[in-house]
């Protein structure tokens, strides 16, 4: 509250945290509040922009002592004014290893580290208006290292003057257009420069693959722009079509992936990829490209839904090693039930009927007994809830999918397609 003649003004919460700037006091303030206490849905917004500006304060500070820690050498010497003299500039990094012994105190991976590190030599030089920036906690940590990213393979004039073209307008953009902008400025500052990065980065164009969880996985695609977006065009009015035709119960999203991944399975059971040049699939040691699936023998039979493997992946349900064994192509492997050493594999390869792929397909409950005819010898396998021998298989799906295993005493494993 502050008086002023006669006159009394209150200060509301919210008010005094926006007037207030990051540090020892905000962050002493901040810590006494107790949300819950606040009424005022305005000032509890404050609160949350008082925590921000504060937490990017505080990243800012452990940022300098990032780089003030890689400008220093291994001590050579107990004289602390020797050790001064070794210590390379602001903005080196002198320091051998320095992300390993920062990633082994904090308790995160030399490559976590790393990254910090990185942005945190940056802002040391020559990004300093960024540093000062992030420490007013006028922007995130986010956008200090998106301006880094953008500066870090620019002589230090063009990174200074490529910062000072984004910083003004960074703390109201989001960090998808504060990228926009800063590809926009490099552009007019330096257009030789910007063709020349543009070129450099097309060249590590890629594709990799992440597995997520529950069965999914993410298939990122590094690509010149205009490729990118004419796939995603492309498969955009593929979808739109799908959706017009009528019928269609999937979203844009999942018709898009579903049509995406078709000439891919269908490259699989051809052996050539479909394109303007159409490109044969090359053989890995005699073999085509095939996903491969280690499932207990016990799951394809129905008497279990114990997890399956597949290989790149990890963990697969049940249901979904059912779907690949119904076309795949079996081979059977035999190994020890205990630490799954191979033992044996037979040449032969086997593809399961009809009948007995959509038996598979059917069978959800793991608490029922089940007779399956073996397909290697043509006896009938009687299985019972609980036996204590359950083989494993190998399942290759479609065309090319190596899926499904049986582990039993010894097991089985291999299914070819």
């Amino acid at each position: 509250m502050a008086t002023t003649g006669a006159y009394v003004a209150v200060v509301s919460l919210g008010e005094r945290l926006a007037s207030m700037a990051p540090g020892p006091e905000l962050g002493a303030l901040l810590a006494a509040i107790d949300p819950a206490l606040v009424d005022d849905d305005a000032d509890l917004v404050e609160i949350i922009a008082a925590w921000d500006r504060q937490i990017a304060h505080a990243n800012a500070h452990q940022l300098v002592s990032m780089a003030e820690f890689a400008r220093r050498p291994w001590l050579v010497s107990g004289d602390p004014d020797v050790a001064r003299d070794e210590r390379g500039a602001l903005g080196s990094a002198t320091r051998e290893f320095a992300e390993d012994e920062i990633a082994a105190r904090l308790g995160i991976s030399p490559g976590s580290a790393g990254y910090r590190l990185v942005l945190a030599i940056d802002l040391a030089s020559p990004l300093r208006a960024t540093a000062a920036a992030l420490t007013a906690g006028t922007i995130d940590v986010a956008k200090a290292r998106t301006i880094a990213d953008a500066c870090r393979h620019l002589d230090p004039a063009t990174a200074v003057d490529l910062e000072a073209a984004v910083l003004g307008q960074a703390p109201k953009l989001s960090n998808g257009r504060l990228k926009t902008a800063l590809r926009k400025a490099l552009i007019a500052l330096d257009p030789m420069v910007a063709q020349q990065l543009s070129r450099i980065a097309r060249n590590q164009r890629d594709v990799s693959v992440t597995p997520l969880d529950d069965g999914v996985a993410e298939l990122r695609a590094v690509l010149a722009a205009a490729d990118a977006l004419t796939i995603f065009n492309v498969l955009t009015a593929t979808a739109r079509a799908a959706k017009a035709a009528g019928g269609e119960t999937r979203t844009m999203g999942q018709l898009r992936a579903d049509f995406m991944v078709a000439p891919f399975t269908e490259a699989m059971a051809t052996g050539v990829l479909a394109g303007l040049t159409p490109a044969k699939l090359a053989d890995h040691r005699g073999r085509r490209a095939e996903l491969n699936v280690t499932v207990p023998a016990s799951v394809i039979m129905g008497v279990s839904n114990a997890p399956g493997e597949l290989v790149g992946y990890g963990p697969i349900t049940a249901d979904v090693c059912r779907e690949l064994a119904r076309d795949a192509t079996m081979r059977r492997l035999v190994t020890n039930p205990v630490d799954g050493t191979f033992l044996a594999a037979d040449s032969a390869t086997y593809k399961p009927s009809t009948a007995l792929a959509d038996m598979w397909s059917s069978a959800i409950n793991p608490a029922c007994s089940s007779v399956v005819r073996d397909p290697r010898r043509g006896a009938i396998l009687t299985t019972p809830t609980g036996s204590p021998t359950v083989e494993r298989v190998t399942i290759i799906s479609g065309p090319c999918v190596n899926a499904t295993t049986f582990s039993n005493t010894p097991s089985i494993r291999h299914l070819n397609s």
